[in-house]
């Protein structure tokens, strides 16, 4: 799918919101950061950023606040340091609403001028390769979920909490993670950073320890950064 025929599409779909164009200055700036391909950087010419769904998908922008800002959330120290997994070999430039992302890997952005895009799931950050270049990502995942989301749970979620700003996640409380459930009586707004920070450490925590263990508590304490943090307690 190319660029005209995305945005002929997508605009005629309730619930999307783009954020106006990026200038050359702004283009330039992000090269010097990532190679991104030469039909997403058209792309961010047109729609520096955009939602859809009620916010509930989106893709980042840069340098701007109407979106969120690729380059700072690919920051190490943002939220990806709470992860104990290489989540640097990734470039997130989308998420959904439950912190799933995603991304190109690096090298291929080195190396290719088409790369794949893949999907991280937002509480473990397990990746899956879910479409050969960007035109097909925007027609596969991100148009169709324009139209009719494949997640029942987070339609739900938009009935009950509607419209999405740029930093809002939906977060299970508590994570299925640590339940195992899904319910969607437990769908709560966090701020995006938190959530996946939050994802992190329990994802990192859990993952050390033998299926099982009984947890006493979790327990809230802000790093030495002054970024909030969760602590797994074991019994």
């Amino acid at each position: 799918m190319t660029n005209e025929e995305f945005f002929a599409q997508v605009g005629k779909v309730e619930g999307t919101s783009a954020a106006p164009g990026a200038d050359i200055d702004v283009i330039k700036s992000l090269t010097h950061h990532v190679k991104l391909p030469a039909t997403h950087l058209e792309f961010l010419k047109v729609a520096n950023g955009i939602s859809i769904f009620g916010g509930y998908f989106r893709l980042f922008g840069c340098s701007t606040a109407a979106t969120i800002d690729m380059v700072k959330w690919n920051s190490s120290d943002l939220w990806s340091f709470a992860w104990n997994k290489p989540l640097d070999e990734f470039w997130f430039f989308g998420e959904t609403a439950w912190g799933d992302q995603y991304a190109y890997r690096r090298a291929d952005l080195r190396k290719s001028s088409a790369p794949r895009v893949f999907f991280l799931e937002g509480i473990t950050m397990n990746a899956e390769l879910i479409a050969d270049d960007f035109g097909d990502f925007l027609e596969i995942e991100f148009l169709r979920n324009a139209r009719r989301p494949y997640d029942a749970n987070l339609v739900a979620a938009r009935h009950r909490w509607g419209s999405l700003e740029p930093l809002e996640h939906i977060a299970y409380i508590p994570s299925p993670l640590l339940t195992g459930e899904e319910c969607v009586d437990s769908v709560s707004k966090m701020d995006a950073v938190a959530s996946m920070i939050v994802n992190g450490d329990l994802s990192s925590q859990l993952a050390a320890q033998a299926q099982g263990r009984p947890i006493r508590e979790l327990q809230p304490y802000e790093d030495s950064n002054g970024r909030m943090r969760i602590r797994v307690v074991w019994s």
